[in-house]
């Protein structure tokens, strides 16, 4: 039934933990097959894998090779893979015990699933703890889980560790990670070629079934040390994310939802990384920032505004959504979005963000006449040197009784806002008394 693919490389100091969490599956081992593959490493890694192997040598499989990276080495177990479906776990995580009965459980006979995702709980190794609160926990919500993956909208896929797929597909369709996909989202990029490709087929995410994912206490792992590497502003965007928008516009004509979820949620996590980090952007040279910037407004190009606009994963705060809609043609947030903040008895502050390129004139009213505004300011942030958002205050006082009302200049309807939620266009006095603290 399952082919489990372990690709290691000086993983020497986890490996027992994770041969363990495969031996002590519910599931009945006769219908697993673990092919853990050796990708050059330097440590005892070798040595333990041959260990285990000859204490389950009908369960293990071992393929040790020279030092090609995790794509060929993944490349190498499926090649010898005969399961049904096909995992790819890390030999550096951990497995539930129920973690294959419970993915099994979800097999629907009378679907064609193409894949089954199980949920990512972080294992916190310098704290021994377990932590559900990984980004994408918002996918198990709900329980189980099950539609076309052309309708999955923002239930992405962006890692094969959590997954099992359908091997029948791969093979029909040839896929094989991509070596040349650099530093890390080579399994990101399989997996979502996979799924434009059936697009029409069903995957389901599946809470019971839950993976167990280190954060190495020594920061160790290649997601760790992505942002250090030039290759994650240049080629992995052009290997990665825009080669799936290509095939997306080659085989569906269009480009679905959830790939360019999947593209704006990655690259929210550079957009965070560098805006008002000059000492980081320092580190690029000027011809990986251009490329940089060339590689987001081709990224962009196929995200559309509905999509910034209803996404707020990955830190996409009322600040991106402002930025990138501006900076990338989108047009401007409609309606004006305004944070209110207590700063003191009956003394507020009113936060709003603009495009630095097109200010915001906002006129502030108590009780329909005209505030009096105590205090204003204004603040620009910057992404690669170059103006990224405005974010405008002003402090005006309001009593218990009052009501307050923002006018736009242009003629733009406006809404408070608190922490995501929109508040209406007018709020009184014992609304703004209530906010939460900021």
């Amino acid at each position: 039934m399952f082919s489990l693919i372990a690709a290691a490389y000086n993983v020497a100091p986890y490996l027992d933990d994770f041969f363990a969490s495969v031996i002590a599956q519910t599931y009945g081992l006769a219908g697993v097959e673990l092919i853990v593959v050796n990708d050059g490493s330097t440590d005892e890694t070798g040595q333990i894998i041959d260990r285990w192997a000859a204490r389950y040598p009908k369960l293990i499989r071992v393929i040790h090779q020279k030092n090609g990276g995790v794509a060929a080495a993944r490349n190498a177990g499926m090649a010898q893979a005969k399961g049904v479906w096909i995992g790819f776990p890390d030999p550096d995580d951990i497995l539930h015990p129920a973690y294959l009965t419970t993915l099994a459980q979800a097999v629907d006979p009378e679907a064609t699933q193409v894949a089954i995702v199980a949920n990512l709980v972080r294992y916190i190794e310098e704290t021994d703890s377990y932590a559900d609160t990984h980004p994408m926990r918002y996918r198990f919500t709900k329980g189980l889980v099950s539609r076309p993956v052309h309708k999955t909208r923002d239930m992405i896929l962006q890692s094969v560790s959590h997954a099992v797929f359908r091997r029948a597909a791969l093979v029909a369709h040839g896929l094989r990670f991509d070596p040349a996909i650099k530093p890390t989202f080579e399994d990101g990029h399989f997996a979502n070629s996979l799924l434009i490709l059936e697009a029409d087929k069903m995957i389901s995410f599946v809470p019971e079934a839950v993976y167990y994912y280190r954060k190495r206490a020594a920061l160790g792992s290649a997601v760790d040390g992505s942002r250090d590497d030039p290759r994650w502003y240049t080629t992995q965007i052009e290997t990665g994310y825009l080669s799936l928008i290509k095939l997306a516009q080659d085989r569906l004509g269009h480009v679905p939802p959830f790939i360019q979820i999947n593209c704006l949620y990655s690259m929210m996590w550079r957009f965070r990384y560098l805006v008002d980090q000059p000492d980081r952007a320092a580190l690029l040279d000027r011809a990986t920032q251009a490329t940089l910037r060339d590689n987001l407004a081709r990224v962009f190009a196929s995200i559309d505004k509905d999509v910034i606009m209803r996404f707020h994963r990955a830190g996409c705060s009322e600040m991106h959504k402002v930025a990138l809609l501006a900076r990338y043609g989108k047009g401007l947030r409609d309606p004006q979005r305004i944070q209110p903040v207590k700063i003191g008895e009956n003394l507020f502050e009113f936060q709003w963000y603009e495009d630095p390129a097109l200010p915001v004139v906002l006129h502030p009213f108590v009780n329909d006449a005209p505030a009096k505004i105590l205090a204003k300011a204004q603040e620009q942030s910057l992404f690669l040197g170059d103006p990224y958002v405005c974010q405008s205050r002003v402090q005006i006082r309001v009593a218990d009784g009052d009501s307050v009302h923002f006018a736009a200049a242009d003629g733009r309807k406006t809404c408070f806002r608190d922490r995501g939620l929109d508040l209406g266009a007018q709020i009184d006095g014992a609304q703004l008394d209530h906010l939460r603290p900021v």
